[in-house]
């Protein structure tokens, strides 16, 4: 319950008059708003029941001029003349703007149309039978809405009635119209929605509003109806609230509904509330202003002088004004304040003077600590506390004793009570924290105004940074002296974080140096307060030192945990600085602390000119250590490339006559089959060791840079072939399932032979260590690369022998898998991948198996170009010798096999010659001819056949040849062919 104080401001009883007014004009606003959205409501239910009643008499007599038009025109007597083919169709009909698309068929008992009062709408021969009303119509009279035209797909109201013996006649709307329709005959169609429904209300018939959307419809799941019913507001089927009201529609009992828009019906009632609360808000603004009249006339002045009340002394003088009783109470009040401030403004001075004073020491960056002549701390500034490093309230009050050596306490304050002063002490105090800092000390007596010692004074400044430098350059000095002569660099990085490390002060420091042919940061040298830890590689990019060196900056780190480009770790702080020679960086220098630290500017320049000076020297060292290594490995390649040649002629001269004669006596001698068994064998390990030798050349032909490729343009199913059959097989020999997958048309340029020696090495090992279940080659040609991939179930590779795969004499499952082997086979892959500047990866499982991927990023050629020879050949030995003797040549090669092959190359790109073998498996070459000869060039061509049948040929080619090939004939034609596209090196006498 409401209570007045007479204790109450005058704002307040002005507020509550305020608030009242405010409450009294809310209510009135709301209550006549009320009254007006009622009567808006009113009215509109009033119009759409009218407009219901009006449009669904209107819509009613449609639809029974529909029904009746049918049952008459049906029961014409000669009705049945007009399904006679030769008939005029003379059918008219119309139900006037609320079904402009109706239309009377003449329909037969197939269905078909036989005559339309629109043919447009229903073409003779149009068909019905699909139609779900067509079977009940051939019985009796139908109605049906909506039903889908099977032709159109429109939505329809059908009224059919059976012609006996002859077919249906049916009045067919269309259903979309309507809505439309009846918005624009009965107007209103920007207020009104128009909406028929079936009887049971659950599937749209026609709708004013987005008809060709919801025209057949169903209505189950739409919002319409939601929160209403008749003459309330509800939601149509988009949602939007509507007060509906309805009528039936004989005959057929359609729902008609007709909604008016809620915004449109509470449209005037809104505008009504906007104006009346213009007015109300105006009303209170002239109150509120009268309010404030007042408060400003009478209440202001007693405000004032409450306000200065509370403030006292230090109050302003008020200016006396509004009533006289006020103006009164304010002078009495200026003349009590102006008597005591004068007696406290002296008081104020001294208490400022001190405060200043105060404030300039507690301030200082110095440390000023003062204790009485009992060593009691009484003073402690703030400086002292960064200082020293222990808060004002752990100190204040004790001895000094706790801050000096043991033992000093004494004969210090014998001194200073004697009179005595020491200036510019230096030592170094160890802070609590176990963190060292260097001071330089100022100590005197404090004297009072008989000039008696009552105190001590103490004076203390940081000079950590001065010693540092002092130290630095000392350092620098050293390491010039060191890089002068010292020739190994181990021994240099070892001084340089050494010095480093002292002269910041820090935990650890580390020297990392750039391996090229790595491409990571290697460890040189560390320097650690602890045990020796740490990451001996880096990779670039990673941590401090990574990207310091990628930067070429230094890198600055003072919350390492929480650094974006940190490496897990130990560290809480780090600095590192790049090594630079020239323009190159060739290493990083970084100091890392396990606390929390901060590098200050001069420590950042400090290890800057450490780096700048030793780098070069680094360098230096290390290129002529690298130079003498680089001499000696030279040697030692020399000397093995001389003995494996002697050696693989030593070795192949006996070999040979082992593996010629083994195998005579094996073709030509009888003996027994234990003693068959034995020669067999001594063949077997004579090829073992003939393979190994080859192996071991070819390793040693890659690493010493002598072996070359001998690319050649191939169709991948050309190069894949023997090696297929040849795995085919011995994956037969064992009882395991082989299946190969590759890309049909693809076109590769490779070392053919290399590239079967990497295939047929990866799945030989995978026949060989699969003792039950599939090998699976497959090959694909990307945009950009040719991907190959080996895989089988065999027992996998064991996890700790992965990272030897591809070293050279590994046999990864000795001791598991008794299985022949030389450990040459996957270095030599690698190698020979990676000649053809490809990649080679696994993944292996133990019991599962091993997939080997092979991946040649420039095998894929994007346009076969050049002086390019086209070799039409189906035996692979033909085209074999073909490629050998074109690319002796210089000349570029293709090889296909088949009819097909040959017209899509030279579709592709029109070869600079041809060889053409006459008969392919799938066609004659003639048909490769006439494919040349309608491109409209004339090339050289010369033709391959069994039998002498190129003779025909004429003038059409160059030259023929029967097999066995003429290598003589063949040669002379492709040297003619290489100096006219002016390959370097042909000779056409040849």
């Amino acid at each position: 319950m409401l209570r007045l104080d007479r204790r109450w401001p005058l704002s307040s009883y002005l507020a509550l008059l305020a608030a009242l007014f405010v409450l009294t004009g809310t209510l009135s606003v709301l209550f006549v708003h009320a009254r007006a959205e009622a009567a808006a409501i009113a009215d509109a239910k009033a119009e759409v029941q009218a407009q219901a009643r009006l449009v669904s008499a209107d819509l009613s007599t449609a639809l029974s001029t529909l029904d009746a038009s049918v049952a008459r025109t049906a029961a014409t007597p000669n009705i049945g003349a007009l399904f006679r083919p030769s008939a005029p169709c003379s059918l008219s009909f119309s139900l006037g703007s609320l079904f402009p698309q109706a239309h009377l068929d003449l329909i037969d008992a197939n269905g078909v149309v036989v005559c339309s009062s629109n043919m447009q709408l229903a073409p003779i021969g149009s068909s019905y039978a699909a139609a779900d009303w067509w079977p009940g119509a051939l019985r009796a009279a139908t109605f049906a809405a909506p039903t889908r035209d099977a032709r159109t797909g429109d939505q329809l109201a059908v009224s059919a009635a059976p012609i006996p013996g002859s077919g249906v006649l049916a009045g067919i709307v269309d259903l979309a119209g309507l809505g439309p329709a009846l918005a624009a005959r009965f107007e209103g169609a920007e207020r009104f929605e128009y909406f028929v429904t079936t009887a049971d209300g659950h599937t749209a018939l026609a709708r004013s509003i987005d008809a060709s959307r919801w025209v057949g419809a169903p209505l189950a799941k739409s919002s319409f109806g939601a929160g209403g019913g008749e003459g309330s507001f509800g939601r149509d089927v988009d949602g939007v609230p509507r007060l509906y009201a309805s009528a039936s529609v004989p005959p057929h009992d359609w729902q008609l509904y007709i909604g008016v828009d809620q915004a449109s019906v509470l449209a005037q009632p809104n505008s009504l509330l906007a104006d009346q609360i213009v007015v109300t808000v105006v009303a209170l603004l002239a109150l509120l202003a009268a309010v404030v009249l007042v408060y400003r006339r009478i209440a202001t002045p007693i405000a004032r002088l409450n306000e200065a009340m509370a403030v006292g002394v230090d109050a302003a003088a008020i200016s006396p004004s509004g009533p006289a009783e006020v103006s009164a109470l304010a002078e009495k009040f200026n003349a009590l304040t102006a008597a005591v401030r004068a007696e406290l403004a002296e008081r104020r001075r001294a208490e400022a003077d001190a405060r200043r004073l105060g404030a300039v020491v507690d301030q200082s960056t110095d440390a000023v600590i003062g204790f009485d002549l009992d060593g009691s701390v009484t003073d402690w500034n703030r400086g002292a506390e960064l200082l020293l490093g222990l808060p004002r309230s752990e100190i204040v009050g004790r001895s000094i004793a706790q801050l000096m050596p043991s033992g000093q306490t004494g004969p210090l304050l014998a001194r200073l009570r004697a009179g005595e002063s020491i200036t510019n002490y230096e030592t170094v105090y160890v802070r609590p924290d176990g963190s060292p800092v260097h001071v330089s000390v100022n100590v005197s007596p404090v004297l009072d105004a008989q000039d008696l010692i009552t105190g001590v004074s103490v004076i203390a400044r940081d000079v950590t940074e001065r010693w540092r430098q002092e130290q630095a350059i000392k350092s620098l000095h050293e390491v010039a002296f060191e890089t002068g002569h010292a020739l190994e660099p181990e021994r240099l990085a070892q001084f340089t974080v050494d010095r480093a490390r002292d002269v910041l002060a820090i935990e650890t420091a580390a020297l990392y140096w750039f391996e090229e042919t790595e491409q990571v940061l290697k460890l040189l040298a560390r320097s650690t307060t602890g045990a020796q830890s740490g990451r001996e590689r880096i990779h670039l990019g990673e941590g401090i030192s990574g990207i310091a060196f990628e930067r070429r900056e230094p890198v600055v780190v003072e919350d390492y945990p929480n650094w974006p480009h940190g490496i897990p770790g130990t560290i809480a702080s780090g600095v590192a600085v790049p090594l630079i020679v020239g323009q190159r960086a060739v290493g990083t220098l970084i100091l890392s602390s396990y606390t929390p630290h901060k590098f200050a500017a001069t420590d950042v320049e400090f290890l800057s000119l450490f780096a700048s000076e030793v780098a070069p020297a680094l360098e230096a060292a290390r290129l002529k250590i690298v130079e003498q290594r680089q001499q000696v490995v030279e040697e030692a390649s020399r000397a093995k490339s001389a003995f494996l040649a002697n050696m693989s002629h030593e070795l192949r001269t006996p070999l040979n006559a082992i593996l010629g004669f083994s195998k005579l006596l094996l073709e030509q001698l009888t003996m027994t089959p234990r003693q068959r068994v034995y020669l067999q064998n001594v063949r077997d390990a004579g090829a073992n060791l003939l393979d190994l030798i080859n192996d071991v050349l070819d390793i040693s032909r890659v690493e010493s840079g002598r072996m070359e490729l001998h690319l050649e343009t191939i169709r991948l199913p050309v190069l894949l072939e023997p090696v297929i059959a040849s795995a085919r097989l011995a994956a037969e020999a064992r009882g395991l399932r082989f299946e190969a997958q590759a890309t049909e048309e693809a076109i590769v340029s490779v070392d053919a032979t290399r590239m079967r020696q990497i295939l047929n090495n990866l799945l030989s090992n995978a026949v060989k260590f699969t003792p039950a279940g599939q090998v699976t080659l497959r090959a694909f040609a990307e945009e950009d690369a040719l991907l190959l991939e080996v895989s089988d179930t065999g027992i996998g590779i064991p996890t700790a022998r992965q990272a030897r795969v591809f070293g050279t004499f590994e046999r990864l499952h000795e001791g598991v898998l008794d299985a022949p082997g030389t450990g040459l086979g996957l270095a030599l892959t690698k190698q020979l991948v990676e000649l053809h500047h490809g990649t080679i990866s696994f993944e292996s499982a133990e019991g599962v198996g091993t997939t080997f991927r092979v991946r040649l990023p420039d095998a894929i050629p994007q346009a076969v170009a050049g002086s390019r020879v086209l070799v039409v050949e189906d035996d692979r030995r033909d085209g074999g010798l073909i490629v050998a003797l074109a690319q002796a040549r210089g000349l570029r090669t293709e090889v296909v096999g088949t009819v097909a092959d040959a017209l899509a190359a030279i579709t592709r790109q029109v070869p600079a010659g041809m060889v053409l073998d006459l008969r392919l498996p799938d066609g004659r070459g003639e048909q490769v001819l006439d494919a040349v000869r309608m491109n409209g060039r004339r090339i050289p061509v010369i033709v391959v056949t069994v039998e002498d049948d190129g003779a025909a040929l004429g003038s059409a080619v160059d030259d023929y040849l029967t097999k066995p090939l003429d290598a003589e004939r063949l040669n002379r034609w492709l040297a003619r062919l290489a100096s006219q596209e002016g390959v370097a090196g042909a000779d056409p006498s040849r």
